[in-house]
């Protein structure tokens, strides 16, 4: 099985913590927001940070 860059680190952040976690809790450290909190929903750079968080859903 070939695993994509994300999910390599994924599991790499999983099995180095020391509590159990979701493989969601480390979403935002693999792709962490590069926005301002403030940007509005619809700003572009929002937008593909939100498709790549759904994408590691997936």
């Amino acid at each position: 099985m070939t695993l994509s860059a994300d999910a390599r680190e994924r599991l790499r952040l999983i099995a180095g913590s020391p509590d159990p976690v979701a493989a969601s809790s480390f979403f935002h450290a693999i792709h962490p927001p590069s926005f301002k909190r403030s940007a509005p929903e619809a700003d572009p750079v929002r937008e593909v940070w939100v498709e790549k968080q759904i994408g590691l859903y997936g």
